[in-house]
């Protein structure tokens, strides 16, 4: 029972290095999904963005999952062109956003699906980006988008845990500005020298 658990730790563990190994060569769209999955900016940004607009109505999920995927592909032909501190910063005002368990409007949402898409293009860091890998980076964004936001207002509907989601969501939600915060300040310490 031990062994398949420990090659699934092995294999999904290891997708830094998958984003750049024989995978297609490196250039497919594997290499762009690895590259999101290794990127902690980009699943941050996700989980944020999961914890902001969960409580939207369920017929706006999927406005909310088209724009952050496609500019989660477009941002990520930007990588290397702009401040590294950029999509960090976009993580933390998401964190905070879901500290302060605000129910965003239908465009709110939206809007917020396109700057978390685009923080998690920019720091999925293709280098050198192409079209395979960006659309990667697009299917990523969605495919976990989507699964998070179509469970989470089930889990809400059991009664126990209605009182914990709330909670759970400003939990999350200061993780997640911390972790933005602190890799903003990395990136603009290694900026300066």
């Amino acid at each position: 029972m031990k062994r398949p658990i420990i090659a699934a730790i092995a294999i999904l563990c290891s997708t830094a290095a998958w984003a750049h190994g024989e995978l297609g060569g490196g250039q497919g769209i594997l290499s762009g999904l690895a590259h999101f999955l290794s990127s902690p900016i980009s699943l941050a940004c996700l989980v944020g963005l999961v914890a902001v607009v969960y409580v939207v109505e369920e017929e706006r999920v999927s406005a909310i999952v088209i724009a952050a995927a496609v500019s989660a592909g477009l941002s990520s032909f930007l990588a290397g062109s702009g401040p590294a501190y950029v999509a960090p910063i976009v993580t933390a005002l998401v964190g905070l956003t879901a500290v302060a368990a605000l129910k965003p409007s239908n465009t709110a949402a939206i809007l917020m699906g396109i700057a978390c898409g685009f923080a998690s293009g920019l720091a999925a860091d293709l280098d050198p980006p192409s079209l395979a890998r960006a659309a990667g980076v697009s299917i990523a964004q969605a495919g976990l988008l989507s699964s998070a936001l179509y469970t989470l207002p089930d889990l809400d509907r059991v009664r126990k845990l209605q009182s914990v989601l709330p909670i759970a969501r400003r939990v999350v939600g200061s993780w997640v500005a911390a972790i933005g915060l602190l890799m903003a300040a990395l990136a603009m310490q290694v900026t300066k020298t």
